[in-house]
């Protein structure tokens, strides 16, 4: 998404860009003809991969260093998505998000 941020600050005359969830607001310097601007926010707003494009990637990329962990990680692992599945993700996805695991590096756990 930081790229789509940066697209559409290239675009005289946008101001401000908020993006939450599903949602995106660009505000401009009042100088800019809406229906003009529109059609320039657009572009890149239209070309931006979806989330869940994304995470299908990242995730798929992330199956095969979790398959290669050693027994213990392994096990580590259990335990971190038993703790995510109690108490990260039901709050996650009450608000349409999720967490996905996508990697275990010693004591450093990834998620997407």
């Amino acid at each position: 998404m930081m790229w789509l941020a940066a697209a559409l600050f290239d675009i005289e005359h946008v101001t401000n860009v908020f993006y939450v969830d599903r949602w995106l607001t660009v505000t401009q310097d009042g100088e800019a003809d809406w229906p003009g601007l529109v059609r320039n926010v657009a572009a890149p707003i239209c070309a931006a991969p979806t989330a869940d494009a994304q995470t299908v990637g990242k995730v798929a990329a992330a199956t095969n260093s979790i398959a290669g962990l050693s027994r213990e990680d392994q096990q580590r692992l259990g335990a971190f998505n038993v703790l995510l599945d109690e108490q990260i993700r039901p709050a996650l996805q009450a608000d349409g998000g999720d967490v996905h695991v996508v990697g275990l590096d010693g004591n450093q756990l990834s998620v997407h």
